[in-house]
């Protein structure tokens, strides 16, 4: 077999693992909506291995953003409803590194220090909640 027809095989197989990886992730997440017993949680594809979960609380009105993707993960929960994002948890999976990879901001105590951390985290949630409007209100 000559190189080419290896690198030509070798790329269909990635292909189609990517693409059935693909499928799989759109089929469970992409545009899924349901109700538990006080939250009601809308799901959208973001990629390959990536997606969001919106959360709404039924009882007291807190919304959390969770963001998925292959070693990263990120949460927003704004506890009142008010569109600012009161607490960030933040993943990051990377495998070859050692030690604690999670943190956990809270904007009563942590703006001060970390005001990027609650910029970047408002806006993201704000974009979420634009891109979720249309499931929130069905």
């Amino acid at each position: 077999m000559s190189l080419n027809k290896k690198v030509r095989s070798v790329g269909f197989v990635l292909l189609g693992y990517f693409g059935f990886v693909t499928g799989c992730n759109f089929y469970t997440h992409h545009n899924v909506s349901y109700e538990t017993d006080n939250e009601k949680i809308v799901k959208k594809a973001d990629g390959i291995f990536a997606y969001t979960t919106l959360g709404i609380n039924e009882s007291d009105g807190a919304i959390n953003i969770s963001r998925d993707s292959f070693l990263n993960w990120r949460s927003y929960k704004d506890k009142d409803g008010d569109g600012d994002v009161d607490r960030v948890y933040r993943k990051l999976g990377n495998p070859l590194v050692r030690g604690s990879h999670s943190r956990t901001f809270d904007r009563d105590k942590d703006l001060t220090q970390f005001p990027k951390v609650f910029e970047e985290a408002d806006r993201d949630f704000k974009n979420q909640m634009q891109r979720f409007k249309p499931y929130i209100n069905r």
